[in-house]
């Protein structure tokens, strides 16, 4: 069968393909997701699924580092957040050549009952150290938590568990996206019900950003980008629209010095 085949390499639970058949395949360049699957107990990746954006990649990518569009784009499934809800300070950033990660500051709050039932030790005050996270430019983490008991003066005394939501964003055409998502959580892996809870939110969650991303994209070649306002809130998506930008810039120059 006269069919194509592209290198390829399988990284679990993960398969990244070189698209370009024009240069030879580079895999030095595939992220590191080690860090994922760093810790010591086992975890489980549930809650998969993939859906079609009428949106470009960049647009999607960005909307999973915006730290102010909860309220407009999810109050219905997440809840609307106050200033007071956001970001103490700036977060932390960290740069590498295939990874770029937000850390943001824990904020330390009263352990809720259904809280206490998912990790029996844990103590009457909690907190969630949250990061979002780029690996090369189609997986993100977003909201990628680390549950933690807290002393009555909210510093954090023992890791309990981690969730993180991945979302895997694959260019169709300029203008059109492949979005692709799971969970990975190392807690309470044996329930089926708190699987399909987490599933059924991020579900919903997803569908309200696509309702979203559709209906920007026409609006884009309108826009008049040199009038775009950022705040403080912006810096993580800002951050990733430069590191996209910047890797395009270098592969058009890796190519113009190919082709002579």
């Amino acid at each position: 069968m006269d069919l194509k085949s592209f290198p390829f390499v399988e990284q679990k639970p993960f398969v990244w393909i070189w698209a370009d058949l024009e240069t030879p395949a580079d895999m030095s360049r595939l992220p590191d997701t080690a860090s994922l699957f760093s810790h010591d107990t086992e975890k489980l990746l549930f809650g998969t699924g993939t859906c079609h954006v009428e949106a470009r990649s960049q647009i999607v990518l960005e909307n999973l580092f915006d730290q102010s569009h909860i309220s407009f784009t999810h109050p219905a499934s997440l809840g609307s957040r106050s200033c007071e809800d956001g970001p103490a300070k700036a977060c932390a950033m960290l740069e590498e050549p295939t990874r770029l990660c937000f850390h943001h500051p824990l904020k330390a709050f009263p352990t809720a009952d259904a809280m206490t039932a998912f990790f029996p030790g844990i103590g009457r005050t909690m907190g969630i150290r949250s990061r979002a996270e780029l690996f090369g430019v189609s997986l993100v983490v977003a909201a990628g938590s680390e549950i933690v008991s807290c002393d009555e003066d909210g510093h954090a005394q023992e890791s309990m568990g981690h969730l993180e939501f991945l979302h895997g964003i694959t260019p169709e055409t300029d203008t059109t996206t492949h979005y692709h998502f799971a969970i990975l959580r190392d807690f309470a892996t044996d329930s089926d019900d708190i699987s399909e809870q987490y599933a059924s939110r991020n579900r919903e969650v997803i569908a309200e950003d696509v309702r979203v991303l559709n209906a920007i994209e026409p609006c884009l070649d309108q826009a008049r980008v040199c009038g775009e306002p950022n705040f403080v809130t912006d810096a993580e998506a800002i951050h990733v629209r430069r590191r996209i930008e910047k890797l395009i810039l270098e592969e058009e120059h890796l190519h113009a010095r190919r082709t002579g």
